[in-house]
């Protein structure tokens, strides 16, 4: 038996931004949305996020943006906050992903990034930008999932 890869197909929009987002500092936990791996057809191996993101100057080469995540439902009913917290890390959140590299211009920007998901049954996601420069509100962030299936 060989092997394919399987893309769920429908992207879930996790995080769409009404502001802007300073650099060092994260996107508002009001802006993201609940990603649930644990329905019958879901379960996927891995998450492909995809950054919809533009920047109010040009980035310097080497710079990223975090992808950060807080667990839903530890216990079976409740999970951790997103309240931001003062330094660099965010309350119970890690981070699961690093942004493709960001090009040094200001035009719209599409940055991908893989992390396998056996950690992430239900999340809320937040990014930190760690950019150098501004990200003009109306960033979006989707996730995929991606398995594997006989053939």
């Amino acid at each position: 038996m060989t092997a394919r890869i399987v893309w769920d197909g429908t992207p879930s929009t996790v995080i769409t931004t009404t502001a802007t987002i300073a650099t060092t500092a994260w996107s508002a936990s009001a802006q993201s949305t609940t990603f649930d791996n644990t329905g019958a057809s879901d379960k996927w191996q891995l998450l492909r996020f995809v950054i919809t993101v533009t920047f109010s100057g040009a980035p310097a080469v080497g710079k990223s943006i975090g992808i950060y995540c807080s667990d839903v439902d530890v216990d079976g009913t409740s999970g951790h906050s997103l309240t931001p917290a003062s330094g660099t890390t965010q309350n119970n959140a890690r981070l699961v992903a690093i942004s493709s590299p960001i090009r040094t211009d200001t035009s719209v920007q599409y940055l991908i990034a893989k992390c396998a998901s056996s950690e992430i049954k239900k999340g809320l996601f937040q990014i930190r930008n760690d950019t150098g420069q501004t990200i003009a509100s109306g960033l979006t962030m989707t996730v995929e999932g991606i398995s594997s299936e006989d053939v």
